[in-house]
């Protein structure tokens, strides 16, 4: 067996060892060891105590992995009859490899030599001929205590006069961080654990490394806008100046026990670098052109150029020295149809062998022992088929199973991502679009970046700073443009077009064609010193937008459909543009491939839609290009109601599809959102083709759209919301596209009586009676409490008693609104959905409110808002308020049985019932002119929960529309209307306490981050009536009863 000797001195100053930290690795090399035995580790003990500890973590992990790596401490050797010094010399003269580490002390020193122990050991392996390989610490950048500097004027003279011998004998490496030092350790032992390049070449690791990140920084450092920027010959921006960091929202996946010491750090939407330090495993959601991927480019520029220094912390929130892995997972899987045993860790050499580097399988292999990689894999979405998506995740999953400490960011769009998600030890982080804040900030530095391109002068600035200004201005000049704008790829080419003076579009679809036109055409109108245009050709034929939509449309179809990895080689990509010249342009099939060279070699070089991603292999610049020219082809070529249609059930052509929606105009948008409703899909991906056509409408407008169309499409996106045999997730689509189309249900004010009668509670064990009483139909949503705000109903002190502490609570707090008002999951956009983060006091002031639109409309006054109470003026109901928990109880159905609303009434104590989750066989009404027949399910217990109410297992993060599980109603006795929502969704505040005498508040119904058991009704929760800073932020609603 190998060891590792580690040798400690009893004066506790030194560190001494043998270390073959990569036995796994040893091999043959020509020229150089072969076999590795033994490395002297070197330095002193107060300075580099962590420093020494990390190296030791690193071979730790080593053995845990399978290798054979020991390491020993001088107190296992027992005693021995030598002098310290002279133990530690005999111990150079074994190894094979001398490491001197170098810090801020020089350290004990020889009484016959006068030379330190660390000192005698570097002179004694020069005398001997061991290959020495030298660390020095970076002071001007390591952070080192005033402590650990020795005083004595000699010793630090004797130091200084060491590491200048050491800096003039050999190369040196300088470290910071103890993680920087054991990366570096290992990295440069490579060469002495048999690890070779090419036959009979030794490898230089740190060589490798120095190439490596000097590939990514290249390759990172600029934001390419080549044929856009006019009259400039540069045509990019510098990435780092250009970056706006990007938010996302709290991870809603994190179970209910670990998100209350979240709550007030989560207040507002988060910096992404927030989170990198604290969390090994991150998914990164987000819409098309979110920032997704240049958002991995800068973490990996930022390592690249700085790592592990104070600069590195600055950008990215941690100061470390992590290598980033950055490469397409698309790639990777396209390779898995080829070879289905290749791993990850044997794919990336061969993948950046592609792009002219040498095999970095050594430094990859050495820096994931250490835990030091950070894996940047993007685009898990451009995974063609969810079969391929799902081995990929595998390998993920693999990939972080084997090597548990190094660290992954995946990142993907949201739709289709469910189809294969990454596990619950991956925390996933949606993106947030772009705030007017983050608009003004973008603006700024795009602006500032353009103009200082040729350097910085203070007209420069001025001219940047008016620039800025004015974009921000035209972009709040129109919602349209600043809906656009909070995206970060359409807000970069709103920049574009501002600075050609082109008034900027308001649709995606116009957007994209504005900036083919301008790549096209820009060169055409730019001019030239002599004021002449400068014109681009391809032979004979000038490019313009056309001539390069007629062209590229086509290729862009077939790298969607058959290289979903984005990266088609040079022979195919000639291929398709010759077969295209050949038919589209008439000419000879030998002039069209050299015409098709050509072509390349504009649309590279000079227009830029084209970007070389390797040796012959190229891309377009960016998914999106790619999506909006195969969507032309797809509107303008084929017959493209039978193409959509085909293709709805696979979410990477919905981009495809939608944007194809928009370049259509009339009678033909109608036809094809027509062909995708109609696609009958069936299966998983049943509802799909109705959610896609909803988007289509959504993105068009729906008087585009035509209204006929529009009251087809409607119900049958109402359907497939409430649709029991509908997946989970396309059923809160097809209710988010319902919501934002401005749908809401027709009795969304109505109110369900409910006939009293007794009522068991188990938490008390006693019957209470309870009288008749009405309750809303629905939990109050979003829609309906802005009407009490806009009604001033934060500002009337009528509402805010000060005998329940609420007039305190809303004077002390200055609160004008819920919560999570302004959150784009949870707030007032989502006009369908329940109402969350009221606390006790604004849901009894609420009620109020509706007690006084009460008071006045049976008076005959004209009352705004007066449908909210309508139901209520022909019935005795007097008061409106919370209700307590036996009446809830009760307009639940009881909870006997341990039931869940929606089964048969059980009002008294009684044993369980064989089916707990038994539905029975009859036909209620579903809202008002609808009705929805609910057979018994062959369902298992919780796919039967899962089925009728939003709550936990469902896995979908958030609250959804409060008319989306009308199969979770209860119907009380005589009622035809159900009351809606009683299970899930959202925890519903009643007027009791938790128990006589607490301060806290009771809540009943169960949430969408609680598992299918908490919705039960007898389930009850508890929380102060102030809710701040409570896991119960995202989750506590209002339902308001009118009692006699």
């Amino acid at each position: 067996m190998e060891r590792l000797y580690l040798l400690h001195h009893a004066n506790d100053q030194h560190w001494y060892g043998v270390h073959p930290a990569m036995l796994a690795f040893v091999g043959a090399v020509e020229g150089g060891i072969t076999t590795m035995s033994k490395v002297f580790l070197s330095s002193t003990w107060v300075d580099l105590q962590k420093h020494r500890q990390a190296v030791i973590q690193a071979l730790e992990r080593l053995r845990h992995q399978g290798h054979d790596v020991q390491w020993l401490g001088m107190e296992a050797f027992g005693a021995r009859d030598k002098l310290p010094a002279d133990a530690c010399l005999q111990f150079v003269e074994q190894a094979d490899v001398y490491v001197g580490i170098f810090g801020v002390r020089y350290g004990s020193r020889d009484p016959r030599s006068g030379l330190s122990m660390t000192e005698a050991e570097y002179r004694h392996a020069v005398e001997m001929g061991r290959p020495r390989l030298l660390f020095v610490i970076d002071k001007k950048r390591a952070l080192v205590r005033p402590d650990h500097f020795e005083e004595d004027a000699e010793s630090q003279k004797l130091l200084r006069q060491l590491k200048a011998d050491v800096l003039k004998e050999r190369v040196v490496d300088f470290f910071t961080t103890p993680e920087d030092l054991a990366s570096k350790v290992v990295t440069a032992l490579l060469p002495y654990l048999g690890l070779t390049a090419a036959p009979g070449r030794r490898v230089d690791a740190a060589v490798l490394r120095r190439e490596y990140l000097a590939y990514l920084s290249d390759s990172c450092r600029w934001l390419d806008f080549r044929g856009i920027l006019q009259m400039r010959e540069v045509v990019r921006l510098p990435t780092e100046q250009v970056f706006v960091p990007l938010k996302v929202t709290p991870p809603a996946e994190l179970r209910p026990d670990r998100m209350a010491e979240e709550a007030e750090r989560i207040q507002e939407k988060v910096p992404i670098q927030e989170l990198l330090p604290r969390h090994r495993r991150l998914v990164v959601l987000g819409d098309p052109g979110a920032g997704k991927t240049t958002f991995l480019r800068y973490v990996a520029l930022a390592l690249a150029l700085a790592a592990g220094s104070a600069t590195t912390e600055e950008r990215l929130g941690v100061q470390a020295n992590w290598l980033p892995v950055l490469f397409p997972i698309a790639a990777y899987a396209e390779k898995l149809k080829d070879d289905a045993d290749l791993s990850l860790t044997d794919y990336l050499p061969q993948y950046f062998k592609a792009r002219e580097l040498p095999d970095l399988g050594p430094l990859f292999r050495a820096e994931m022992a250490q835990g030091n990689c950070l894996f940047l894999l993007d685009g898990l979405d451009e995974v063609g088929s969810p079969g391929d998506r799902l081995a990929a995740v595998k390998r993920v999953a693999d990939l972080a199973r084997r090597y548990p400490d190094n660290r992954i960011i995946v990142t993907s769009r949201i739709a289709g991502y469910h189809q294969a998600p990454l596990a619950d030890d991956f925390l996933h982080l949606t993106i947030q679009p772009f705030d007017d804040e983050d608009i003004a900030r973008f603006a700024q530095q795009w602006c500032q970046a353009y103009e200082t391109l040729d350097g910085v002068t203070s007209q420069a600035e001025e001219r940047a700073h008016q620039r800025a200004e004015r974009l921000v201005a035209e972009i709040h000049s129109d919602p349209n443009i600043a809906k656009l704008a909070a995206n970060p790829l359409l807000l970069s080419i709103l920049a574009l077009i501002h600075y050609q003076g082109t008034r900027l579009p308001h649709q995606r679809a116009e957007l994209y064609r504005l900036c083919v036109e301008a790549l096209a055409e820009t060169w055409n109108r730019a001019r030239g010193l002599s004021g002449r245009p400068i014109n681009l050709f391809l032979g004979d034929r000038p490019l313009d937008e056309r001539f390069v939509v007629d062209v590229l449309g086509p290729v862009a179809f077939w790298m969607h459909e058959e290289r979903p990895e984005r990266v088609v080689e040079r022979r195919d990509l000639e291929r398709l543009i010759a077969d295209r010249l050949q038919e589209h342009e008439q000419v000879s099939e030998p002039r069209a491939r050299e015409l098709a060279g050509d072509f390349i070699q504009l649309m590279t070089e000079k227009v830029g839609l084209l970007v070389a991603r390797g040796l012959d292999l190229f891309g377009f610049l960016h998914l999106t290009f790619e999506e909006y020219l195969a969507a032309r082809y797809l509107v303008e070529w084929l017959d493209y109601e039978e193409e959509a249609s085909r293709r709805a059930a696979d979410p990477r052509w919905d981009e495809v599809i939608r944007l194809g929606a928009a370049c259509l105009r009339g009678r033909y948008v109608a036809r094809l959102v027509e062909a995708v409703r109609n696609a009958g899909l069936k299966g998983e991906a049943l509802g799909r083709d109705v959610v896609l056509a909803g988007r289509c409408a959504l993105d068009v407008g729906p008087r585009v759209v035509g209204g006929q169309v529009m009251e087809r499409l409607t119900p049958r996106l109402v359907e497939t919301m409430q649709g029991l045999e509908v997946p989970i997730p396309t059923r809160a689509d097809a209710g988010e596209v319902l919501d934002e189309l401005g749908w809401l249900p027709t009795d969304l004010d109505a109110w369900v009586h409910v006939p009293g009668g007794e009522v068991y509670l188990h938490h008390t064990q006693h019957t209470e009676t309870v009288p008749d009483l009405w309750m809303a139909r629905y939990p109050v949503t979003n829609a309906q409490y802005e009407r009490f705000i806009q009604a001033g109903g934060y500002d009337n002190p009528a509402y805010w008693p000060k005998e329940t502490g609420a007039r305190e609570w809303r004077e002390g707090t200055k609160r004008s609104q819920p919560y999570w008002w302004e959150d784009s999951r949870f707030g007032r956009s989502r006009r369908g959905y329940p109402v969350v983060g009221v606390t006790w006091y604004e849901a009894l002031a609420y009620c109020a409110w509706l007690n006084k639109l009460l008071e006045r409309v049976p008076a005959g006054e004209d009352v705004p808002n007066a449908a909210l109470v309508a139901d209520l003026v022909d019935t005795p109901a007097q008061e409106i308020t919370l209700p307590s928990e036996a009446e809830w109880v009760r307009a639940a159905g009881g909870e006997g049985n341990n039931r869940y609303p929606w089964q048969p009434p059980a009002y008294t104590p009684s044993p369980p019932t064989p089916s707990p989750n038994a539905c029975p066989e009859r036909s209620r009404r579903v809202g008002r002119g609808g009705k929805v027949e609910r057979p018994e399910l062959a369902l298992s217990k919780v796919e039967g929960v899962l089925a009728r109410a939003n709550v936990e297992e469902s896995g979908l993060g958030y609250t959804t529309p409060v008319a989306m599980y009308p199969a979770g109603a209860f119907f009380p006795s005589g009622a035809e209307d159900g009351i809606m929502d009683l299970a899930g969704n959202v925890w519903e505040w009643t007027r009791d306490p938790w128990e006589e005498e607490s301060p806290y508040k009771a809540l009943r119904g169960g949430a969408w981050l609680w598992d299918a058991d908490r919705a039960r009704v007898g389930s009850r929760r508890y929380i102060p009536p102030e809710l701040l800073f409570s896991r119960l932020l995202w989750v506590t609603g209002v339902r308001p009863v009118a009692l006699l």
